[in-house]
């Protein structure tokens, strides 16, 4: 049990020292699928936090938000999002692949000044390309299309398009 346990140490001490951690911002236009017709379009934002592992693998979690056009009175999702990408090429254009899963609340005013909430899991399967930026050390250009499908009693599929910016810490 304790050379497992040192193994699990020593993989678990080998994938940090060859990470690299970062954080991000972007913004977000969101367009509903035609099977989800309560809403026209929306805008949001979101914040993230992950590392890159060996160049390859990116893995991190999110926040977001997103407020919808609609006739109904203040429509927004909110989310909790993990991602796991893998950056094809590693180059100063990298393109990228992933998924993700995440926890999704939608809310709305109703006719009586009632608040109106829904909750459900969901997938995003996710392509994008990274820019590394270089005039700025660590700085690195996002652009991500997603599909993402909520399960709730009324499903929630929208696509996506993210721009943001990362930084990656301790960038060599």
């Amino acid at each position: 049990m304790k050379k497992l346990g040192l193994i699990v140490y020593l993989v678990t001490i080998s994938v940090v020292l060859n990470a690299q951690v970062y954080l991000g911002v972007n913004s977000k236009i969101a367009l509903p699928t035609s099977s989800y017709q309560e809403v026209n379009n929306g805008f949001g934002m979101g914040f993230l936090i992950g590392y890159l592992s060996h160049d390859k693998f990116n893995f991190d979690l999110s926040m977001s938000n997103l407020w919808m056009n609609s006739l109904i009175s203040n429509y927004k999702i909110g989310s909790l999002k993990a991602n796991v990408k893998y950056n094809i090429l590693q180059k100063s254009v990298k393109p990228y692949f992933g998924i993700g899963v995440g926890y999704f609340r939608k809310s709305f005013d109703g006719a009586l000044n009632d608040n109106f909430y829904e909750n459900g899991i969901g997938i995003i399967p996710s392509v994008g390309v990274l820019f590394d930026i270089k005039s700025v050390k660590g700085l690195v250009l996002n652009m991500e299309f997603r599909y993402t499908k909520v399960f709730t009693e009324h499903q929630i599929n929208l696509l996506n398009l993210n721009i943001g910016l990362l930084y990656y810490f301790d960038d060599e």
